[in-house]
């Protein structure tokens, strides 16, 4: 029997085996699956033309590149005309590896200069390559049309003091890499039967998440001198994300800004970033919220973009737990002018919502006349005032603000503080009326201004049905960490990538 005489759902039957991983196992156990996926797929295109067709548009779909890939990825690319297969794009550029004897301290001038080079070249190369390709109707028909990821870390950040990070080393935006299991076991790094037994020391941690000012071009890089030191504009690219998959700080003003304004119909932008590191020379949690509040400055001229997720992370063994209670003032009353026009916002840990409601707050002035979210439609922001003492005043200025948001869904507002998780939903059903509800371990509870302010709103939303109120209970809880409230929130899947969450529940014990 011929291919052609096969019926066409034998046909589509043989290539969705092909395409499932655990058909595409690599025989050598020396090989890892997600090296032996691509290297099938690739041969399967070879076959003939009706195969070459199907294959290469998985085979496209999803790119990553390391730095050395990007010049052949653009003669592949636009010489045979694939442009148009190209949904992801994930650079990722891996900075010079280093041994123990480097390993606890930050990196020097020289290693800074050469880190430099190495990132500025692969940027800039590469936004030069899409700022050529054509502009595809069928993607831009996509709401989140082409989309850019960007990472840089060095292969020995896993082998030292950040060695959990192997777990998830080689995860992608799409799927999670089991690695075999390891118990590590490295006491010149402080690890036993798999944990930290120390906290990891501040210069070694410098080594990883690099200079709280953050990577940085270098103007005087090759291809940054090929561009005349000016990014080129991109059209192709409508979101832009960076995981919380690697620890490396970026530079708002002489990275990300400029990347940011080079992608002029950026839509999506989807920000992971890792809270700053203290050190006794610098507080790198504050240099972190400088960076991050002219970011947000950057963002508001943004007039095509609608979507913003903000999760900055911190971990018990970099950082300390009563940094929960740390949030800018400024960035959250930042934040606030610069969402006046998007539609979707999630915001976590670096940004507190009483700051973001601070026009709002009892005592408070009345509100700009201006300050109004017209698009806005999902929100969710991390607070530390949702708790005993201070939930009222701040679901009293929410419901404020939620009334200058006629088109908004869902709102939700959470707070992880040690022993007292807490989560406040509005939310808007197809059926059944407006609802108001409350989570807590602690048996949090609205009071009757709260309601009566929330119930307005539900007018304001032209609901015939009066306000529905309910209260859930935690129950018992003894985990003083943000992870496992997270897995609760309404607006998980907007917040941070599925990746993303499915990292945060293997950290969940038991």
């Amino acid at each position: 029997m011929s291919w052609n005489s096969l019926p066409p759902e034998l046909q589509l039957e043989v290539f969705e085996m092909l395409l499932e991983p655990e058909s595409n196992a690599a025989p050598d156990a020396a090989v890892p699956d997600q090296m032996a996926k691509p290297r099938i797929l690739s041969t399967c295109a070879m076959v003939c033309q009706e195969w070459q067709a199907y294959f290469e548009k998985q085979n496209f779909k999803r790119l990553i590149l390391h730095q050395d890939d990007v010049c052949q990825f653009g003669e592949i690319l636009t010489r045979h005309q694939r442009t148009f297969l190209v949904r992801w794009i994930w650079l990722r550029i891996e900075l010079p590896t280093y041994d123990c004897s480097r390993c606890g301290t930050p990196e020097s001038t020289d290693e800074d200069v050469a880190n430099k080079y190495i990132f500025t070249n692969a940027v800039w190369d590469l936004l030069g390559i899409l700022s050529a390709w054509p502009r595809n109707k069928e993607i831009e028909q996509e709401r989140r049309g082409l989309t850019l990821e960007l990472s840089v870390h060095s292969p020995s950040d896993t082998d030292h003091y950040c060695q959990d990070l192997a777990v998830r080393v080689n995860d992608t935006a799409w799927s999670l890499h089991t690695p075999p299991p390891r118990v590590y076991e490295d006491k010149f790094h402080r690890w036993k039967n798999g944990h930290p037994t120390h906290y990891v020391k501040n210069n070694a941690l410098l080594r990883v998440f690099g200079h709280p000012r953050g990577l940085r071009f270098d103007l005087r890089a090759p291809s940054a001198r090929r561009w005349r030191r000016v990014l080129p504009k991109v059209g192709v690219v409508k979101s832009f994300k960076i995981r919380r998959q690697f620890f490396r700080h970026f530079s708002v003003a002489k990275a990300l800004a400029p990347i940011i304004e080079s992608l002029h119909r950026l839509v999506r932008f989807e920000y992971e970033p890792w809270r700053g590191i203290d050190t006794a020379k610098f507080k790198g949690k504050s240099v972190r919220d400088e960076e991050h509040q002219q970011l947000f400055e950057v963002l508001r001229s943004k007039r095509s973009l609608r979507f913003i997720s903000f999760f900055e992370d911190l971990n018990p063994i970099y950082h300390k737990w009563n940094e929960y209670k740390r949030a800018n003032r400024t960035l959250g009353q930042t934040l606030a002018r610069t969402s006046r026009n998007l539609e979707c916002l999630h915001a976590a840990m670096g940004v507190d919502a009483q700051h973001f409601f601070f026009a709002f707050l009892p005592g408070i002035t009345k509100p700009p006349r201006d300050m109004r979210w017209r698009n806005l439609q999902f929100l969710s922001l991390y607070t530390s005032h949702l708790t005993l003492k201070g939930q009222d005043r701040l679901l009293c200025a929410a419901a404020l603000a939620a009334k200058v948001m006629p088109k908004i869904k869902i709102f939700e507002l959470w707070t992880a503080s040690p022993q007292q998780p807490c989560i406040f939903v509005y939310g808007l059903t197809r059926r059944g009326p407006p609802q108001i509800s409350l989570d807590s371990s602690w048996g949090a509870r609205f009071s009757d201004q709260a309601i009566e302010l929330w119930a307005e709103k539900a007018k304001l939303d032209n609901s015939r049905d009066e306000l529905s109120v309910k209260y859930g209970d935690f129950g018992p809880w003894g985990i003083p960490d943000h992870i496992p409230v997270v897995q609760y929130l309404v607006t998980r899947k907007q917040l941070l990538s599925e990746t993303s969450l499915q990292q945060l529940r293997n950290l969940i014990p038991g």
